[in-house]
């Protein structure tokens, strides 16, 4: 079969001229512009999010940290802290190293100013803690320097470790000594000797301040104060993602700051910690200043903490620094705190 085209039909079969399809090519550009611009905000929008999140979590379990130390400083069981380990206070410490005033018992609080990373100050609390508390056995301590023995099956003495600062107390004396032998393996005796050393401390003198226990020469009864226990110190250091990276926390790398619990990162992104101290002076007027201004830290009453915390990961700031932060504060009542001079 034989098709024949005319020149009219021909003529009438033509295709998109140059300026529709300019015009479709900048449709579409417009379209995918705004699907990029969509993008980006709902990328920039989740890493805000997410930041905002990262600080605000940080913020609620360093602050529920915080809370646990600071509401138990000075907790000594049942004696009543008046102020100094010295003859004539009720509490004994038999620790050799006092470790740059880490154990000094004398106070149970105290702090100093700008002597952390990026001027950062640091905070040490002293307490024995009452999830720790175990009863001696029967029949108690036979003079100052015996042994003594504890239940092994309670579980508080699973977390008894050789070398761990504790406190025996009955309620009207208490020494703090060192653990010297290992509780894991003595079936429940506890050793004070002199002459063993972990750590660089050892103890002093094995004579404590009375034979303790019910039955001992006028016992009554009596506990050790153990486990998560002692001298607890909070600081700013390098977190261990930035020492993996030869990074050191500073200006140029706040993510890689990180806030510190007696040697152990409890989180990352801490840039700064800040710590004020409440009191009332001798006319009753409350006081609340900076570490260098107390005068009598077992006077302390209140702590104010300070934290600076950021994203650790870029989220979108204002200032274009690529790291968002927030700067939070708490104030902790000391419970156990009696006022100085009594």
């Amino acid at each position: 079969m034989i098709i024949l085209f005319s020149k009219a039909s021909l003529g009438r079969q033509v295709g998109m001229t140059l300026v529709e399809l300019m015009v479709s090519i900048t449709i579409s550009m417009i379209i995918m512009a705004g699907v990029i611009q969509l993008y980006f905000t709902a990328s920039q929008t989740q890493r805000s999010q997410e930041g905002v999140a990262r600080i605000q979590e940080n913020m609620r379990y360093l602050f529920g940290k915080l809370e646990e130390d600071l509401t138990q400083t000075g907790h000594v069981g049942c004696v009543p802290f008046e102020g100094g380990v010295g003859e004539s206070a009720l509490i004994k410490v038999l620790l050799l190293d006092k470790k740059s005033g880490l154990f000094d018992f004398e106070y149970f609080i105290n702090g100093a100013d700008a002597t952390g990373l990026r001027s950062s100050d640091t905070i040490t609390l002293r307490y024995f803690s009452a999830s720790g508390q175990i009863p001696l056995e029967a029949p108690g301590m036979a003079d100052v320097s015996s042994a003594f023995v504890l239940d092994d099956a309670d579980p508080r003495y699973a977390l008894l470790e050789r070398g761990d600062i504790a406190l025996i107390s009955d309620c009207s004396f208490a020494d703090v000594f060192m653990i010297t032998n290992d509780p894991t393996a003595s079936g429940g005796t506890i050793e004070h000797a002199i002459g063993v050393t972990v750590d660089g401390q050892s103890n002093i003198s094995a004579d404590f301040q009375k034979p303790y226990g019910l039955e001992a020469p006028n016992g009554s009864s009596a506990y050790l104060f153990g486990g998560s226990s002692a001298a607890i110190e909070w600081k700013l250091g390098t977190s261990a993602a930035g020492t993996a990276a030869g990074l050191n926390c500073a200006d140029d790398n706040k993510q890689y700051c990180a806030l510190f619990r007696d040697g152990d990162e409890m989180a990352e992104g801490i840039e700064d910690l800040q710590v004020q101290y409440g009191w009332l002076d001798a006319a009753d007027v409350l006081k609340l200043s900076d570490a260098g201004d107390v005068a009598d830290w077992n006077a302390v009453q209140s702590v104010t903490v300070t934290l600076t915390i950021n994203s650790i990961q870029y989220a979108p700031t204002l200032d274009g620094s690529g790291l968002m932060s927030k700067q939070v504060s708490k104030t902790f009542m000391l419970r156990n705190q009696l006022p100085g001079a009594l």
